[in-house]
């Protein structure tokens, strides 16, 4: 019995490394994007058109939807960066499936990008709403070095913060001497 069971164990472990492994599974899953949260972190943002994309070239025969490919737009609005206008190349995976993008040949686009040396990249998880990007775009702060005119804002403004950081420490501060206060009374 004990031999049967030695064999049997023997067996699974060849056939583990005998076995060729298998390709790996690719997924993108982003939440909507949302563009007043993610615009300011961004290096660029443009609302354009796909002209075309670069079909991806097999690498040894195999084809992986990660392949890093050219996405030509044609630029309607530049939100953010200094984007050229006319055309600009995109640079993303080729396959929705690991966060490429997803815009078919015509249709307009918002996108946000990453500059990563001379190239814009972008993914999936960055594509928005055209029209919410634009409107979005314009209530951005204006670049750094641009010279804004001073408000001055006076302590019955209604609408600023006013005392809310104080009032929210002295409330920290009562719970911990409430929680001080109830373990010495524990013990």
């Amino acid at each position: 019995m004990d031999m049967r069971r030695l064999l049997l164990v023997l067996m699974l472990a060849v056939g583990a490394l005998v076995v060729p492994s298998l390709p790996h599974a690719a997924a993108c899953s982003c939440a909507t994007v949302d563009v007043r949260e993610r615009l300011p972190e961004a290096d660029g943002a443009f609302v354009g058109t796909l002209l075309s994309r670069d079909d991806p070239r097999p690498v040894n025969g195999a084809f992986s939807s990660a392949t890093v490919i050219r996405y030509r737009y044609r630029v309607e609005r530049v939100v953010k960066g200094d984007i050229p206008s006319g055309t600009v190349d995109i640079w993303a995976a080729a396959e929705g499936a690991s966060c490429g993008l997803e815009t078919p040949p015509g249709q307009r686009a918002g996108l946000l990008l990453d500059r990563q040396g001379d190239r814009w990249t972008s993914g999936l998880c960055s594509q928005a709403d055209p029209d919410a990007l634009v409107q979005d775009g314009q209530a951005l702060p204006p670049p750094s070095g641009t010279v804004v005119p001073a408000v001055l804002v006076g302590a019955s403004d209604g609408g600023g913060s006013g005392g809310r950081p104080i009032l929210a420490g002295g409330a920290g501060a009562a719970l911990l001497a409430a929680g001080a206060a109830g373990l010495r009374r524990r013990r």
